[in-house]
Formats: C-alpha cells, sequence, structure tokens
C-alpha cells in the first residue's frame, strides 16, 4: 500500500530528496525506511528532473527536440510552447504520453504547440518536463 502512494506522491513532481519521501510517507501513516524508498524508486525506474523525483514517463523531451520559448495565458488555461520547424508534433506526443497531472492535453502545428491546462493548476511540472524556467503570461 505505501508502494501506491509513494508513486502519487513521485508523480507530484515536488520531492527533491528521498528523506523527504520518506518523511511524507510516515506523514500518511507509513512506516518506511530510506533504504526502502531508494529500493522502490529504483524498481520504478523514478529519476531526477531538474532536481525534483519524477516517473520515467516524465523523464525528458525526446531526443532532439528543444522548446526555445513558452508562454502562458496569465493564470489561464492555455500555454504556448515554440520549437523548431517539424518537432512540435513529438513535443506534443511527449508532453501529452508524461500524463502531467496539469495537461489536459495537447495540438501541436509544425513548430508550436498548445497545451490546455486545468484552470488555475501548478504549472511546475510542465516548466520541468520541458526545460523551462517559469512560464512567462503572453503579452
Amino acid at each position: 500500500m505505501w508502494r501506491e502512494h509513494l508513486q502519487n506522491l513521485v508523480a507530484s513532481g515536488t520531492f527533491r530528496t528521498q528523506q523527504s519521501l520518506v518523511a511524507a510517507l510516515s506523514d500518511a501513516g507509513f512506516d518506511v525506511t530510506q533504504s526502502s524508498v531508494s529500493r522502490e524508486l529504483s524498481a520504478l525506474r523514478v529519476r531526477k528532473v531538474g532536481g525534483c523525483y519524477v516517473p520515467a514517463r516524465l523523464g525528458g523531451l525526446p531526443p532532439g527536440v528543444a522548446v526555445h520559448a513558452g508562454f502562458s495565458t496569465g493564470g489561464g488555461p492555455l500555454v504556448v510552447l515554440h520549437t523548431n520547424p517539424a518537432e512540435a508534433p513529438r513535443l506534443g506526443q511527449a508532453i501529452d504520453n508524461a500524463a502531467l497531472p496539469c495537461v489536459l492535453g495537447t495540438l501541436a502545428g509544425d513548430d508550436t504547440v498548445f497545451v490546455a491546462c486545468v484552470n488555475g493548476a501548478d504549472l511546475s511540472a510542465l516548466e520541468r518536463f520541458v526545460g523551462l524556467g517559469q512560464l512567462g503570461g503572453a503579452e
């Protein structure tokens, strides 16, 4: 049962240390050691992206895909990402496959991806996934 809870914690993309995961599991009523958490993270192929633990499916962009700029609609549910020509479909598919909790889906053109997000959602997992700092508001 603690393993399922660990997976949910990791999916949030907010934990930077194994000790913080142990503490969160303890807060939820699970008595688990750091070495047990370490073994489970390894078995799940969890990795660190941007300093935070994330599931393997959130492990990053496809090879050769680069995001040059990203803009949000100032707290609204739309993010626009710009990439190289012909890379947007792969970027959109990677974001969809990542199953980020803040993303509803994507629409990709040639070099632009529109990301439909949950209204008011924390976009930090998306920012980490695409390798951008804070997504700036559209002017």
